[in-house]
């Protein structure tokens, strides 16, 4: 599917289905608007949000949990970066790291961002 089939395609599906009742979705908790989803989407491209929405379908009891916390895009440059973040006491659980490998496997780009309080903050 072209970039612009894609686009079409998602705007089309978010249009007719947005404020729908559906036990997945809780749309006033959804803060990937329609035009994030869109751009996301078209850096990633088709076949790669494919991949990713089978996943959900292929179990979604197991994939629902542990998505990257973050999605950093900058559409000028065509690059999107899935970002788990940690504290430094924190650790990654069996389906984060199984989406970090699934990402890694399929040539999307992602990252464990760890974050530490500054040295002035410490105890």
């Amino acid at each position: 599917m072209s970039p612009g089939g894609l686009a079409d395609e998602i705007n089309r599906l978010y249009d007719e289905n947005k404020n729908k009742y559906n036990f997945l979705i809780n749309w006033d908790a959804v803060k990937m608007n329609q035009k994030r989803l869109v751009d996301i989407a078209g850096i990633i491209g088709g076949k790669k949000v494919s991949k990713i929405l089978f996943n959900y379908s292929k179990d979604y009891k197991y994939w629902n949990h542990g998505m990257p916390d973050l999605i950093l895009w900058d559409k000028e440059s065509g690059r999107v970066k899935f970002s788990e973040v940690k504290s430094e006491t924190d650790v990654l659980s069996e389906v984060q790291v199984a989406w970090l490998n699934f990402f890694t496997e399929n040539d999307i780009d992602c990252e464990v961002c760890y974050i530490n309080r500054p040295n002035d903050e410490q105890e």
